[in-house]
C-alpha cells in the first residue's frame, strides 16, 4: 500500500530503497557497477533482437512479478533458455 524506491546505484545517493552497489570485501564498485550495466544493456540487446525476431511473448524475470499480471494466458514462466 507505499510507494516507494528500491534499487541499486552506482554509487550512495542517500534516496531511502536505493542501495549502493556492493559486493565482496574488498572489490571495487565502480567495476561492479560498470559490470552491472553491461549486463543490463546485453539484456536489452537481447529483448531487442526477441522482438525484431517476432517473438513478443511474456516471459517474466522472477515468478514474484505474477502476483501482478493478468497474462498468464501467455505466459513463459516455466521456460528455460
Amino acid at each position: 500500500g507505499e510507494m516507494g524506491f528500491s534499487g541499486m546505484s552506482g554509487n550512495d545517493t542517500n534516496i531511502k530503497g536505493i542501495k549502493p552497489i556492493s559486493g565482496e570485501e574488498g572489490s571495487d564498485p565502480g567495476q561492479l557497477w560498470a559490470d552491472q550495466k553491461i549486463r543490463w544493456h546485453r539484456r536489452l540487446e537481447d529483448l531487442a533482437q526477441e522482438f525484431l525476431n517476432g517473438d513478443a511473448q511474456v516471459l517474466p524475470h522472477s515468478e514474484g512479478s505474477c502476483q501482478y499480471c493478468h497474462l498468464s494466458d501467455v505466459c513463459r514462466i516455466g521456460e528455460r533458455r
